[in-house]
């Protein structure tokens, strides 16, 4: 499917560019009350999908992604439109998420979307703030920076303290 070409205020034509935003996601007991609670590890952007699919390789045998299937990886396609034509490895990309406390202790994170820079993302976040979906809503936006195949998250993986403790006490073992 095309998406048509979107022109700025200065009549410059945007471009729009897809991205693959690999993710990590497993369920574990919370410490804290024993509910299960899912955790989600970004680990970054790609440029293609070939290159998210090879990091998933990578991943899978790293600290932490290794105790869990392989099926807890996620590739989503993402599309951030552009004011000029960029190389995708390597771009710049800023995520916006809404995090919102609830009464119980937890947080509830809403993924907006993707953004060619922090303006753009801020600009978003703005307009979100002063609407009516966000006004009543406590919590507050954050801005995350990523690097298109060149910065990724959790290079070493990750400890999980449901994984140490079966590992530390095999009576503990699922």
């Amino acid at each position: 499917r095309r998406i048509p070409d979107v022109h700025t205020a200065q009549g410059g034509k945007q471009m729009i560019k897809s991205f693959y935003f690999l993710k990590f996601a497993h369920t574990a007991s919370n410490d804290r009350d024993g509910v299960p609670v899912d955790k989600i590890y970004s680990i970054g952007f790609f440029s293609d999908k070939k290159k998210a699919m090879a990091a998933i390789e990578d991943y899978k045998v790293k600290p932490g992604f290794r105790d869990y299937p392989s099926s807890g990886f996620t590739i989503q396609r993402e599309s951030a439109r552009f004011d000029e034509d960029v190389e995708k490895s390597g771009a710049e990309l800023y995520t916006l998420v809404h995090e919102q406390p609830t009464e119980d202790g937890y947080v509830i994170y809403r993924d907006i979307g993707i953004y060619p820079g922090k303006a753009a993302a801020e600009k978003r976040r703005d307009r979100l703030a002063r609407g009516k979906a966000y006004k009543d809503k406590p919590g507050e936006f954050k801005l995350e920076r990523w690097v298109a195949d060149k910065e990724l998250k959790w290079p070493r993986g990750f400890e999980d303290w449901e994984v140490e403790e079966r590992l530390i006490d095999p009576r503990k073992q699922h």
